[in-house]
């Protein structure tokens, strides 16, 4: 079965116990993706009780669940909120699903006044990179993992930026290379 829709077909909402079911579904059809177990309605009703999510963004797809995108509060730093499980199942890969996950959770990022998003990936995970570099995340040059922060959160609510930032399309407007690598400088290894 082919799936055609637009970014359009797809609606993100917050996680409800209603969609408890069409989530489990979501993780079952991408457990060999994601590597991950068979999840029941129960347990994500359970998990959903129990996590220190601010949000959880779902990505609905007519009434099926598509996409998920948890935000909390990042533990190992100050002035943070982190994405701590981001998924796409992948027959919507490449839809852009992931993409307004991202977006719409940057937004929120945004709207409550925090200064960063981070989130991470492993390293093996290079389909995914180019999108959140596209979104506005940096890759920091770390050997033991691969973490991404975006500062847009910062530059959007400065009250001097603002302004210009008003007139602009930041993600549109964007000039930026998607190299499959860290960005910046490396102290101790510098570009040649």
């Amino acid at each position: 079965m082919t799936i055609h829709q637009t970014i359009a077909d797809i609606q993100i909402v917050e996680y409800e116990d209603r969609f408890a079911a069409e989530v489990a579904k979501m993780w079952n059809k991408s457990k060999e993706a994601w590597g991950g177990s068979v999840k029941t309605e129960e347990q994500i009703i359970d998990q959903h009780r129990s996590t220190d999510n601010l949000h959880t963004f779902l990505a609905v797809h007519n009434d099926e669940v598509v996409g998920y995108c948890g935000l909390s509060v990042y533990k190992e730093d100050v002035g943070s909120l982190y994405i701590p499980l981001l998924n796409v199942r992948p027959d919507f890969h490449g839809k852009k699903v992931g993409k307004l996950l991202l977006l719409h959770a940057l937004q929120a990022v945004i709207n409550k006044k925090w200064p960063r998003l981070d989130l991470y990936t492993w390293a093996g995970n290079t389909k995914a990179v180019p999108l959140y570099k596209r979104c506005g995340f940096f890759w920091e040059d770390e050997d033991s993992y691969t973490h991404l922060m975006n500062f847009i959160p910062t530059i959007l609510n400065d009250k001097l930026l603002a302004p210009y930032m008003a007139k602009i399309d930041w993600y549109k407007d964007m000039l930026r290379t998607m190299e499959l690598k860290p960005d910046g400088r490396n102290k101790m290894y510098p570009i040649e």
